[in-house]
């Protein structure tokens, strides 16, 4: 090793580059510690500790350079899927999961971001609507949060382009690339999720449809009606003789929204067929078409998820899971309708509770009682 260290000295600056990836791999594989003896990062920024952290996770050649040459792109878009400490917050993706389908049998309980091989989960092979929907919905978010670093220079791969634009939107007004980066975000995402889904081990089928569900998450967020355009005055006095326009992503409470409801619930069903060019997909339809760039697809009918298997398909045991008899509450308590989510017919029950009562001037000194009735999936 140390001679190793000393000869590092005499090579090339594309050769030391070269050295530090496999020292990296051989980190990432064996658990060993390297370091390059120039061009060394100061010790609050250490990719080899970022990147042993992962090593479990089995990340791809792709996003282990990521993890060397931008770490800190690599922790952000980690961090939407993998919680690394207890005390972590929950991962992004499964908050905006479970919260949009709260209201469904199949509700993302114990569904992890498929986001490294070492992360994923057999439903992720099953391709439904399900697993489409938790594809786009882990590339719109990684999408974001690389776009809104990219604003903050936070990540050395995209460094904003000041000045720079993408064309004259009219005589007084200019793109700013500085503001949210889509099209840095764009690759970034499409290099640190696709590649995943490139290798041979896979069906051509199921690399295809990963694929696209990956690609519509991220159109997605560039949707016209999915980001605000913002400008800046320039002048004197305020007289705005030119602007600076830039486009900013809206949030991915917003996003995930419109996943969930524009793309999820119009979901189109394809197949694969063989071409002289390659295996595509086409829509399964009385006239086969290739299906939308911006369209979820899927090839397998999902279950209804009361079966015994329906573990498999990322589904739990909906049995005491709480429910709403009715349509008006449906969206405002967010626990789906009893009749729609349970297997097995519900159970209800009535329960009393006390609550302060006869406030009079602020004065609250009265309790009184109330029934509560709640319904429950047997």
């Amino acid at each position: 090793m140390k001679r190793l260290l000393f000869s590092s000295f005499l090579l090339s600056a594309s050769s030391r580059k070269a050295l530090r990836l496999v020292c990296l791999s051989l980190l990432v594989l064996f658990g060993l510690l390297c370091e390059t003896s120039s061009n060394r990062l100061p010790r609050t920024s250490n990719p080899y500790k970022t990147c042993y952290q992962y090593r479990n996770y089995r990340p791809t050649s792709y996003q282990l350079r990521y993890c060397t040459n931008d770490h800190a792109l690599f922790e952000n878009v980690a961090s939407v899927g993998v919680k690394l400490k207890p005390s972590s917050p929950t991962p992004l993706f499964e908050e905006e999961c479970q919260y949009w389908m709260a209201v469904e049998r199949w509700n993302c309980s114990g569904i992890k971001a498929p986001l490294f091989l070492g992360q994923m989960q057999p439903f992720v092979h099953h391709l439904t609507k399900e697993t489409a929907f938790t594809q786009a919905l882990l590339s719109a978010l990684s999408f974001i949060k690389v776009a809104r670093g990219c604003t903050s220079e936070t990540f050395t791969s995209c460094k904003c382009m000041a000045g720079s634009s993408l064309g004259h939107l009219n005589r007084n007004e200019k793109w700013d690339l500085c503001m949210d980066n889509t099209v840095a975000a764009n690759q970034a995402t499409q290099r640190f999720l696709d590649e995943m889904w490139q290798d041979t081990r896979f069906p051509d089928e199921e690399r295809l449809v990963q694929i696209h569900n990956l690609e519509a998450g991220r159109r997605a967020v560039m949707a016209p009606e999915n980001y605000r355009k913002e400008c800046k005055c320039h002048g004197m006095t305020g007289d705005c003789i030119s602007k600076t326009c830039f486009k900013k992503v809206k949030s991915p409470r917003v996003i995930a929204e419109f996943i969930k409801r524009d793309l999820y619930h119009k979901a189109e069903k394809v197949a694969l067929l063989d071409k002289l060019h390659g295996a595509e997909l086409f829509t399964v339809k009385p006239i086969p078409t290739k299906p939308s760039h911006t369209s979820l697809v899927f090839t397998e009918d999902s279950p209804n998820y009361c079966v015994s298997n329906s573990i498999e398909y990322g589904a739990l045991n909906v049995s005491g899971r709480e429910c709403v008899e009715s349509q008006q509450l449906y969206h405002h308590h967010r626990k789906g309708i009893c009749d729609e989510i349970c297997c097995n017919g519900h159970r209800v029950v009535v329960t009393e509770e006390e609550y302060i009562c006869r406030c009079v001037m602020n004065d609250c000194q009265t309790t009184c009682t109330r029934k509560v009735v709640r319904n429950f999936c047997q």
